[in-house]
Order: structure tokens, then C-alpha cells, then sequence
């Protein structure tokens, strides 16, 4: 689903914007960056308080299909604490199978290629939710989500629990539900690291707008822009390209991959850093 937002403006009690206009394309991992991103997640997914046009799959939202538009729609927030009702992995699954009333042949194998999907093992179909890990939680939030087949996933902040390691994996779970599940993804993130390097698409926000949308190596290239309108945390790849400008004279590419980064330098510059 692709999602498209035409002169928004709202405001909640910490934030104001307007004559928002951006688009999240279908089928790519999107993040949106900047002070007031959890708050236009949210947005995306009620735009109850906003005044515009919201389109969806070219279909402006309205009163009259907002429910059906919401249904395509998976939002999970960051917090995890008090989110689950039942009392074991099995039945928190079984519960909301039931309460959405989907429709499913083989609820024990629901259950488990669920589980599968979002890299949790079969053998915790028994446990006690209370004795989960912080990340086996949120991905079982992520699994209960998935039932229902959602479109667009609208994730805020999903890293946060996990280390290093499993957020790769958590990045290598998104990929492959894009590709393979025709899933749109749509996280915020603080990490700007993880958003230059791994997702498709960036909504870059300013102070009350829209300062900049696409591909994460064109939304970071005007350095001075972006900390003209407070953006100080810039890519650690982008900031030494930069760098190697500024002192070698070298017009280095950008690059989202510290490999073609480093394949870039060996080409332009010899072992004494001078340029060929």
C-alpha cells in the first residue's frame, strides 16, 4: 500500500505541522526522521485530528472508510509493559485470533508458522508470557500483528529492546517481509546510522514541515541544510565522506555500505592518502 499525504497539517500537545506533504511508497522499508516522528506514526495511522488530504492506495480517507483503511494497518507502539491479557505465548495468540474472528483452518499451525515468522521458537508456545525477554515480547507484539495480514506496518522506534545483533535481524525479518509479503514497513527510529544504511526511503522532518523525502543518500547530502533546521546527528558514512572532501580534495560518492565506502577510497587515493 502506498500511502499519500497532501497538505496536513495537525497538532498534538508537543508538536505543530503544517501544509505537510510527503508520500510512503509501497513495498519499502521507510523511516521517518526527526523531532515529531513517533507523532506523525500516529497520524498515519488514526488521522482523525488533521486537516488535508490522506490517500491510500489512491483512496482519500474519509469518515466512511476509515475503518476499512485501519484495517490494512498495523500499528505497534514502542511500549510493550501491560500490552498482553492472557497468560501464556499460545494463548495470547489463540485469544486474538478469536477476538478478530479470522478465519483459519489450522489454528495450531497459525500458531506456529506465526511464531516462526518473527524468528520466535516453537517452544514457547507454552511459556508464560511474564518470563519473556524485553525483545521476545516485542516480537510477539509483532506476531499478534501479523495475524490479521496487515498492508503497512507503522513501527515506532521497533530497535529499541534489542542489541546489535538482533537488530540486524530484526532488519533481515523487515526486508523479507517486504519482499516476500509485499509488506510496506514504516518505523522512526533515533539511530541515524540504521536509517542511512538500511531503510529504502527517508521522511526527513523539519521544525513544523516536511524538510526532505527519499532515498536516504539524497535526503543527508545537504549538510548544512539539515543543521540549519536542527538536524545535528548526521550519518557517521556521510560524515567522513566529508571529511575525506574537505582534506584530500577527493569527490568521493556517498555510499550506504562501509565496503563500496572503502572500495571508493582505495580507488581515488593511494596508501599515503595522496590523491592518483
Amino acid at each position: 500500500m502506498e500511502i499519500v499525504v497532501q497538505k496536513v497539517s495537525f497538532s498534538d500537545s508537543q508538536h505543530r505541522f503544517s501544509n505537510l506533504n510527503f508520500k510512503i511508497p509501497k513495498e519499502k522499508i521507510v523511516s521517518i526522521y526527526g523531532n515529531g516522528s513517533s507523532a506523525l506514526l500516529n497520524l498515519l495511522y488514526d488521522g482523525k485530528k488533521s486537516r488535508g488530504t490522506m490517500l491510500y492506495d489512491h483512496e482519500k480517507r474519509t469518515k466512511s472508510n476509515e475503518l476499512f483503511i485501519q484495517r490494512e494497518l498495523l500499528f505497534l507502539p514502542q511500549k510493550i509493559e501491560n500490552i498482553f491479557t492472557q497468560a501464556t505465548v499460545e494463548e495470547e495468540l489463540r485469544y486474538h485470533l478469536q477476538l478478530r474472528n479470522l478465519p483459519v483452518a489450522n489454528i495450531d499451525k497459525k500458531v506456529q508458522d506465526t511464531l516462526k515468522l518473527v524468528g520466535l521458537s516453537g517452544s514457547l508456545r507454552s511459556k508464560p508470557i511474564s518470563v519473556l525477554s524485553d525483545s521476545e515480547k516485542k516480537l510477539l507484539q509483532l506476531a499478534i500483528g501479523l495475524l490479521a495480514n496487515p498492508k503497512v506496518l507503522l513501527l515506532e522506534d521497533p530497535m529499541v529492546y534489542f542489541d546489535q545483533a538482533h537488530k540486524m535481524y530484526l532488519l533481515k525479518l523487515f526486508k523479507k517481509l517486504k519482499e516476500q509479503y509485499h509488506k510496506t514497513i514504516v518505523l522512526t527510529s533515533k539511530d541515524v546510522n540504521l536509517i542511512y544504511q538500511y531503510t529504502d526511503y527517508v521522511v526527513l522532518l523539519g521544525e513544523d514541515h516536511c524538510l526532505k523525502e527519499g532515498v536516504p543518500t539524497k535526503v543527508f547530502d545537504d549538510i548544512e541544510l539539515l543543521v540549519q533546521n536542527g538536524i545535528f546527528e548526521l550519518p557517521n558514512l556521510l560524515l567522513f565522506t566529508e571529511f575525506v572532501r574537505a582534506t584530500k580534495k577527493v569527490k568521493l560518492s556517498y555510499h550506504r555500505d562501509i565496503r563500496d565506502l572503502i572500495k571508493d577510497v582505495y580507488k581515488h587515493l593511494d596508501f599515503a592518502g595522496k590523491r592518483k
